[in-house]
């Protein structure tokens, strides 16, 4: 991709958003980083994904970032070749968003993982439950957050088995 169409990604990205993009940012040849506010998420991203013809979630990635837990969805376009990355931050203490699992079912397992790892909640979902932990894992214990110690992780796996053996 030419410096020139990534500039034609950008102004599309611009065009079709205004003033709801925080920021962008084109790191030639093939990504495109952006930040965009939580309470617009949905309709905003809607947006992208109708005008630019996105269909392809990689994943969602999340990090606790001690003030406020950061998502980020990493979307392919394929009629411009480009990765989009877009990011959103959410409240560390009540961390919630409108799922977007209707507008890109694909969505549907990585936002139960983040939810499992990170708590974050994402309304609309139609089957928010755990993926990856037991399900007798403590509630309001978040293994990615920062304020759960890897030997808390570690107690509560170790427990978890300790107690399995115990009962066979």
């Amino acid at each position: 991709m030419s410096k020139s169409e990534t500039l034609s990604v950008e102004d599309a990205i611009k065009r079709i958003l205004g003033d709801h993009v925080s920021t962008l940012q084109a790191v030639p040849p093939r990504y495109i980083f952006l930040e965009l506010r939580p309470e617009n998420f949905k309709y905003d991203l809607k947006r992208l994904i109708d005008e630019l013809g996105i269909w392809h979630i990689s994943t969602i990635s999340g990090v606790d970032l001690k003030d406020s837990i950061e998502l980020i969805y990493h979307l392919w376009c394929d009629r411009y070749s480009v990765g989009i990355f877009i990011r959103v931050k959410l409240p560390r203490d009540d961390p919630k968003i409108e799922s977007i699992s209707d507008i890109l079912p694909g969505a549907v397992l990585y936002e139960r993982e983040v939810y499992d790892l990170l708590g974050v909640r994402f309304l609309g979902h139609p089957a928010l439950e755990r993926l990856l932990l037991p399900e007798d894992w403590p509630d309001g214990v978040y293994p990615l957050r920062k304020d759960v110690s890897l030997e808390e992780a570690r107690k509560f796996m170790l427990g978890k088995r300790a107690k399995r053996n115990a009962d066979s």
